[in-house]
């Protein structure tokens, strides 16, 4: 579930349980080209928030279906990110990250309200990077490059004016 806390001033930080799915094929990984805020613009993992009584599992699965048109077939639980989102060094959003690698059943692809579905190559990530928002940068390098499957780390991220970075990043047990 996802509840809010008051913060000085008018401010609501909105605190939420999401997902997210590394979905790799052909050497591609599929992202979602997001139109709305926070992070809009950028390239994002699929996924999204968990809602009212979903296991993570049904939420992932529900949040591919939504953004990809993917049905899933396995997943597993690869790692995980508290994430605080700062604007103007004031939190405007703290998010539970559960990450999954997906497979899906195919990979017949359709967009959503949420974007565009796209897809780059692995060896292009580097070079996509201020493209994707850099906490599922980060999620992909551990994942992927590093191998470090089953983290569990603290990450804050600032959006200054349209482009989002890492302030810190910490693992946690």
């Amino acid at each position: 579930g996802s509840w809010v806390q008051i913060l000085p001033g008018p401010l609501i930080m909105k605190e939420h349980n999401i997902v997210a799915g590394i979905i790799e094929y052909e050497d591609k990984i599929t992202f979602i080209k997001r139109n709305k805020e926070p992070f809009q613009d950028t390239l994002i993992l699929p996924g999204g928030k968990v809602e009212f009584g979903e296991t993570l599992e049904e939420s992932i699965e529900r949040e591919i279906l939504e953004e990809t048109g993917l049905i899933v077939k396995t997943k597993e639980e690869v790692g995980y990110y508290d994430e605080l989102v700062l604007e103007n060094r004031i939190p405007t959003h703290r998010h539970k990250i559960t990450i999954y690698y997906v497979t899906p059943i195919s990979f017949d692809y359709r967009d959503s309200k949420e974007g565009e579905v796209l897809h780059l190559n692995k060896d292009d990530l580097i070079l996509n990077k201020d493209r994707i928002n850099p906490s599922d940068y980060r999620m992909l390098e551990r994942v992927l490059f590093n191998n470090q499957w089953g983290f569990r780390a603290r990450i804050t991220v600032e959006k200054i004016g349209n482009n989002y970075r890492i302030l810190s990043e910490e693992n946690i047990n």
